[in-house]
């Protein structure tokens, strides 16, 4: 069941599989194009990415204050036989802000199993990124 966290929803549910091939570099970045949200654990975030590999964000704290962020991004693919094709990375201020393997659902919801998580000081195996925009 989605858990409310002002505006955002985390899904607690597993697995998925990718949302098919992705094949070049370029198709590669278009498909995050645009605006995302996800929770990791009770932190929101809203990210923006922008087809230049800069991204806009806010992080929204468990008591809601908001804290803008941005950077740049990008999206690479993973290892051969992954079960997440595309790596994601989100660098800000010259630290990872946010990286790990990500996999398409569907072309507006990404599974990412979570490697690098400097947005809360919890740990986070794996998150949903849902397209708002």
């Amino acid at each position: 069941m989605p858990e409310d966290r002002g505006g955002l929803t985390q899904r607690r549910s597993g697995g998925g599989g990718g949302g098919g091939p992705v094949t070049s570099p370029t198709n590669l970045s278009e498909q995050f194009l645009g605006t995302w949200e996800t929770n990791l654990a009770d932190t929101g975030f809203i990210v923006t990415f922008s087809s230049n590999g800069n991204f806009s964000g806010t992080i929204i704290s468990p008591t809601g204050v908001q804290t803008p962020v941005q950077g740049s991004w990008t999206a690479t693919a993973a290892p051969a036989g992954s079960a997440f094709p595309v790596v994601l990375t989100l660098t800000s201020q010259g630290n990872v802000l946010l990286a790990g393997q990500t996999a398409f659902r569907s072309p507006g919801s990404v599974v990412f199993a979570v490697g690098t998580n400097n947005i809360t000081d919890q740990s986070i195996a794996e998150i949903f990124m849902t397209r708002i925009g």
